[in-house]
């Protein structure tokens, strides 16, 4: 039987931060040795499915990354998610797309941003729990586990652990992040495993399930694929009109263990035997780093003094840490961390309103989003009834289409660079502190001279807009 699979590379990795953030996530760094944790799946995953029938979910802003870190992965195989809602509506998405060519297909759906070390003991397993999907049940790869971690959630099977990994187990229920007397508990007990996050199902069986138990996301993700295809919009375009961000913030975020697993009643289990670590967070990396003999973690440029138990990732200059105990300290591109490892459950909250969430158009008192654009970049930072707000970054030699909008109006500020606007027969100087007007109806084009960064703020009709000349070929919006 036909096998694909779905790498959701979508997280926007908070509880490393600041080493990871918005812009870029955990997936797309090298935290384990010297290639990303995105490039490191991508890699396993080929001994398993070929490339042709890999398929890689994430952001519509971390399209660009992708093709970089993983160029072997044929771009159209890349599905572009408007905004995040979590790995349901994620994996919902892909199945709108997928589920014509591939309906019969085994789907093997895994995270992006994982470390496994034995390579040949995960093949062999996810090889078993295709098979054993072929029968029309949910399979997931449940890892052995070796301490009462209360960071993973568990898996309880009605079987006790068994040393044949080709001998599926049935899943009695699944256990949320434990406290510390739980997670002894249930390795007391002898048969619980983590949930590592990979699933393996028949492309049509997940899709029916999929339906069963979350109907109104598949009818919302319908509705919004039907309208894409309609309009000619492909999954692995950067470009997608304003109309779909907001239509996917209508969709419930919600996880596919919460959304699906925990409510299915037929799902089987194939023990991993393999070293796992799914590289949650800071802690992580004393599992995957030897220590010094005072039990730090010091990777980067710091000197440490009568310290212990530390962990400390610094490459932005000299720096003493001195008389420290059971710490993070971690610094980059300006942003810093000294936090006790006893706080680090509660990162991902206390960043709120540090980190921002880059995933969609902003509403007035939201946070911003990036859209990558082949002469630069958009920052959308507001996005409402009256008006919208974008930030343009140009960069030197470069320039948008030769572009009409019907009714939106535009007033362009040019905060740094040097550049012209061809405005119907007419050419601007383009310098800073010039404020510009584009009525509707009027054809225009910027072109950088110097890298330049431009204020705009428009009428909110966002896909009011026709190419009339492009230089990298694309029809559309801007």
């Amino acid at each position: 039987m036909r096998r694909i699979a779905l790498v959701l590379a979508g997280g926007k990795g908070n509880r490393f931060w600041p080493k990871s953030s918005p812009d870029v996530p955990k997936q797309f760094l090298k935290i384990t040795g010297n290639s990303t944790l995105l490039q490191d799946t991508v890699r396993r995953i080929e001994k398993v499915v070929p490339r042709e029938d890999i398929f890689i979910i994430t952001g519509v802003m971390y399209g660009t990354l992708v093709k970089e870190q993983v160029p072997q992965i044929p771009a159209k195989n890349l599905i572009l998610e408007p905004m995040g809602r979590d790995t349901a509506p994620a994996l919902g998405y892909a199945l709108e797309w997928l589920s014509e060519i591939y309906a019969d297909a085994i789907l093997i759906t895994l995270p992006a941003d994982h470390y496994v070390a034995a390579e040949e003991k995960w093949k062999q397993a996810l090889l078993d729990a295709c098979t054993a999907a072929g029968k029309d049940s949910p399979v997931v790869i449940g890892i052995t586990p070796t301490r009462p971690e209360t960071g993973y959630g568990y898996i309880i099977t009605r079987e006790q652990t068994t040393d044949d990994s080709q001998t599926p187990l049935t899943v009695k229920n699944f256990v949320e992040k434990p406290d510390i007397l739980t997670a002894v508990k249930l390795l007391a007990e002898g048969n619980c495993f983590w949930n590592s996050g990979m699933f393996i199902w028949k492309l049509s069986v997940v899709r029916t399930k999929l339906k069963q138990y979350l109907p109104s996301v598949v009818e919302q993700l319908e509705k919004i694929t039907t309208q894409m295809k309609k309009t000619g919009i492909l999954p692995c375009q950067d470009d997608i009109p304003a109309s779909f961000y907001k239509a996917f913030s209508h969709i419930p975020a919600i996880s596919i263990d919460y959304g699906l697993m925990e409510k299915c009643d037929d799902i089987l289990l194939i023990p991993g035997t393999f070293i796992w670590d799914d590289v949650g967070g800071w802690q992580a990396l004393e599992r995957l780093y030897e220590s010094d003999a005072k039990g730090n973690i010091n990777l980067g440029r710091a000197v440490l003094h009568d310290t212990e138990n530390c962990i400390v990732e610094w490459q932005e200059g000299p720096a003493l840490l001195v008389g420290l105990k059971e710490m993070v300290v971690a610094g980059r591109e300006g942003k810093l961390l000294v936090c006790p490892k006893s706080y680090l459950p509660q990162l991902k909250t206390l960043l709120t309103g540090i980190a921002g969430d880059r995933e969609k158009p902003k509403n007035e008192g939201e946070e911003c989003k990036i859209v990558p654009k082949p002469w630069g970049k958009e920052i959308w930072w507001a996005l409402t009834e009256r008006y919208a707000a974008k930030i343009l970054e140009i960069e030197s030699g470069h320039s948008t289409s030769l572009h009409v909008h019907e009714r939106k109006h535009e007033t362009f500020y040019i905060d740094k660079g040097q550049g012209t606007m061809v405005l119907e027969n007419t050419v601007e100087e383009l310098f800073p502190g010039k404020i510009i007007v584009v009525k509707p109806g009027r054809k225009h084009r910027i072109m950088a001279q110097t890298d330049m960064r431009l204020f705009e703020v428009s009428t909110p009709e966002m896909e009011d807009v026709r190419r009339v000349e492009d230089h990298y070929g694309r029809s559309g919006d801007q």
